[in-house]
């Protein structure tokens, strides 16, 4: 009897049931950097926003670099913000604030 008893249908559908509410709703997460990988794609983020967006009004030239960094930067905290558009998609930064 507890052999047929596993295999009713209430059991089966609880077992392989799967919540599709939630898959296609984006996502915001913030916490701060913990790898030079994490820190280097903020610096990248503030240098498109800080550098590239300027309409060409660059303060000076620091394209082969590609990122916005300074001597601050080893001593701050490194918050970020991603956004993925649903489970499917890439995660990607959206957002940064440095912390001194």
């Amino acid at each position: 009897m507890a052999i047929t008893e596993n295999f009713k249908i209430q059991n089966i559908t609880k077992n392989f049931f799967v919540s599709t509410s939630n898959f296609f709703q984006p996502v915001f997460d913030c916490y701060l950097a913990n790898s030079k990988s994490e820190i280097r794609k903020a610096q990248k983020l503030r240098y498109k926003i800080f550098f590239n967006e300027r309409n060409g009004k660059r303060i000076f030239n620091l394209s082969s670099f590609k990122r916005d960094a300074d001597k601050f930067d080893k001593y701050s905290d490194h918050i970020i913000v991603t956004f993925k558009a649903s489970r499917f998609s890439k995660t990607k930064i959206v957002g940064t604030y440095r912390l001194l």
